[in-house]
C-alpha cells in the first residue's frame, strides 16, 4: 500500500505544480520532475507488474489501482494548480 500511496500523492502534486507552471515558466517544471521523480516509485511500480510470478489478474488490479486514480488526482491537481 506504500506503493500505491506515494504513487498517488505524487500524481496529485504534478498536476498542482504543472498548473502552477503554466503560470509561473517552465523552471517550476523542471524543478517538479526532478523532485516528484525522486519521491514516486513509478518504477517499482513497473518491476511488480513485470514480474515474471505475478498473474495477469493482479497484474490488472495493479495497474489499475496506480494508473486510474492517478490520473484523476493529477487532473484534480492540475485545476487546483491553475487557480492559485
Amino acid at each position: 500500500w506504500g506503493i500505491l500511496l506515494v504513487n498517488l500523492l505524487g500524481s496529485l502534486a504534478a498536476g498542482v505544480l504543472a498548473g502552477l507552471a503554466l503560470a509561473a515558466g517552465p523552471v517550476l517544471s523542471l524543478l517538479g520532475v526532478g523532485f516528484l521523480g525522486a519521491f514516486t516509485t513509478a518504477s517499482t511500480l513497473v518491476a511488480d507488474v513485470l514480474e515474471p510470478q505475478v498473474g495477469a489478474a493482479r497484474r490488472a488490479r495493479l495497474l489499475a489501482l496506480h494508473v486510474v486514480p492517478g490520473l484523476v488526482l493529477a487532473a484534480g491537481g492540475l485545476a487546483v494548480g491553475r487557480g492559485l
